[in-house]
């Protein structure tokens, strides 16, 4: 892959896996797509209160290429979208998990990569929001925004500075991998 790529995928998953996977990410069966941003904010530690619009779940659940959690089916989409472009992922950095709550406000959050050596980027949007993530150049000006939307992929060079920005009026769920990879 070329540095600096940045393409968007979708419909990369069948339908069927798409609307699995989001039933049991979302565990429709439960209550957390009902939360609210005040509800999260409720739930979270007092000193943790501070204006963080970054209100939210999140999981690690794949760490310096070993499984840390139990969630490993949130690979699947992954995997999948690797076996489609012909990716073969040869370490993972880091697999995490995360939904945000909406805010009621649209805020975007601080420009930053993941990690500082060259590896690529898999953000796998499980449900549709909003809440885009946002591309930057060096002087970090936005170059790109892209829209969460069911079964979307954003597959780029993890040297590019990039941020989410919270979702207004729904949760936004997404699965981020870094990794590093070749083609076949």
């Amino acid at each position: 892959m070329k540095e600096g790529f940045i393409k968007v995928y979708d419909k990369v998953l069948p339908p069927n896996l798409e609307d699995n996977f989001e039933a049991v990410f979302l565990n429709y069966e439960g209550s957390f797509p009902k939360l609210t941003y005040n509800q999260i904010d409720q739930l979270t530690k007092t000193e943790d209160k501070r204006d963080n619009p970054d209100k939210g779940f999140g999981n690690d659940f794949y760490f310096d290429d070993k499984y840390i959690g139990e969630a490993v089916y949130l690979l699947q989409p992954f995997y999948h979208f690797c076996f489609f472009k012909n990716i073969n992922p040869l370490f993972i950095l880091r697999a995490r998990a995360f939904i945000q709550a909406p805010s009621g406000k649209n805020i975007i959050q601080k420009p930053h990569t993941d990690v500082d050596f060259s590896h690529w980027v898999f953000l796998y949007y499980v449900n549709d929001s909003d809440g885009d993530t946002i591309f930057y150049n060096e002087q970090k000006e936005i170059i790109k925004r892209v829209a969460p939307k069911k079964g979307r992929i954003a597959f780029f060079d993890g040297s590019i500075y990039h941020s989410a920005s919270t979702p207004n009026t729904s949760s936004r769920a997404v699965i981020n991998i870094n990794f590093v990879g070749k083609k076949w």
